[in-house]
């Protein structure tokens, strides 16, 4: 029996031994876990508080079209155009018209595209914003598609830009085309010799001459505009009488 005993006993031991071994290297991955979870949890809000400097509106969506992540400018643009009802419920974002129409175009195109970039046009109240969106797949480790990421970038100071540069360029070509169709009428009279009486071919000579120097001083005044903008020429500003300017 006391053979028996010590054979079980060092069974026992040995048992104890390894499950202490056992324990031991259970504790040190436990620990590498935490340092690595520690670890990953500060990466994730540096991310977190660098996203929130950024001036864009981000949206991070996950396969189920739930907001796992906004930034700062996207949780106050959400509230700004859902007037604060439900901001900041997960499916907040569908009131973001043609967001949620980008993004399934994006999950529908991903194997072909999987990135998505559209202009829209946001109300919040009666304010109009214009919005450049990209919308882009996000994907695990295997490569399976983990979500959606939503960028929103505000154009609306170039959109309105682009309006008064087309609305120059219209005015500038209206301008350019008046004094043009009047130099052609009256020279098409000169040419096909309307006019016989010197005092009137003086006074149509006189008038083209006039237009052409109008049409002179559009073109340079276009080029002293290029040349401001461009940095050639530095504008000098100083008081001066309205009224004279008005008068001239």
């Amino acid at each position: 029996p006391t053979g028996v005993f010590r054979s079980l006993l060092g069974e026992l031991i040995h048992r104890i031994e390894r499950y202490e071994s056992q324990s031991r290297e259970f504790a040190e991955q436990r620990g590498r876990l935490e340092a690595r979870a520690h670890l990953l949890k500060n990466q994730v809000r540096r991310l977190a508080q660098t996203l929130d400097q950024v001036a864009q509106p981000v949206l991070v969506l996950d396969p189920g079209n739930t907001v796992v992540y906004r930034n700062g400018p996207a949780a106050d643009l959400l509230k700004s155009v859902s007037g604060g009802e439900q901001s900041d419920t997960p499916n907040a974002w569908t009131a973001l018209t043609g967001v949620k129409t980008l993004v399934e175009s994006v999950r529908s195109r991903s194997a072909a595209a999987d990135r998505r970039t559209a202009e829209l046009e946001l109300k919040s109240g009666n304010v109009s914003m214009t919005y450049r969106v990209d919308a882009a797949m996000l994907y695990d480790d295997d490569g399976r598609p983990a979500g959606v990421a939503v960028v929103m970038t505000d154009i609306r100071e170039q959109v309105q830009e682009t309006a008064k540069q087309a609305q120059f360029v219209s005015s500038v070509s209206h301008e350019l085309k008046t004094l043009m169709a009047s130099i052609r009428a009256y020279t098409e009279l000169m040419l096909d010799d309307d006019v016989d009486d010197p005092d009137e071919r003086h006074e149509l000579l006189s008038f083209i001459d006039e237009q052409v120097d109008r049409l002179t001083r559009l073109v340079n005044n276009l080029l002293n505009f290029s040349r401001v903008e461009s940095g050639v020429i530095k504008v000098q500003r100083e008081d001066t009488d309205v009224n004279r300017i008005a008068k001239s």
